[in-house]
């Protein structure tokens, strides 16, 4: 069983969906196998897997979309409002359903899928998802196991895509 073992209190666990906001925008939790949490306010249409960009001080999730720029979660639950809060995932091996553009290949890069909170790993200049990469090939019953690192889509000296 997860839970947190950071010694900074916090309330609930990923998954679950608060309608207050019970820990501080911008928290981050490791878990007992090393990943880590933050806990962020919700955005219309994020539902458990969506794929979030965040930027520090509103810690507002928004879903990933073309040509955005900011630091990269998975959601865990359905946080599909603003005035809705939970815990997303940021750093490790996320095992869960993830939003996918379409199947993605092992250990390449990704980038914002065609979909609003989707990933790909089709090339799309300037929308490279950067510390981020699947371990393997999506499965036959839909998972994937993604790795993120703290990461980000923003300004680089990308020569992908």
């Amino acid at each position: 069983m997860a839970y947190f073992v950071d010694p900074s209190p916090s309330a609930g666990l990923p998954g679950e969906v608060h309608t207050s906001q019970l820990n501080d925008l911008g928290a981050i939790r490791k878990m007992n196998d090393g990943s880590e949490y933050i806990y962020l306010a919700g955005c219309s249409s994020c539902v458990a897997g969506s794929v979030v960009l965040f930027r520090p001080v509103a810690f507002t999730a928004i879903l990933v979309a073309s040509g955005l720029k900011g630091s990269v979660a998975v959601s865990t639950g359905a946080v599909n409002t603003a005035t809705k809060y939970g815990w997303f995932f940021l750093s490790g091996e996320y095992t869960q359903a993830v939003h996918l553009g379409s199947a993605i290949a092992s250990n390449v890069a990704l980038f914002i899928g065609g979909v609003s909170g989707q990933i790909d790993d089709t090339a799309v200049k300037g929308d490279q998802i950067f510390n981020a990469f699947v371990r393997n090939a999506l499965g036959a019953d839909g998972s994937i196991v993604l790795h993120l690192n703290r990461a980000f889509v923003g300004p680089s000296n990308e020569s992908t895509g």
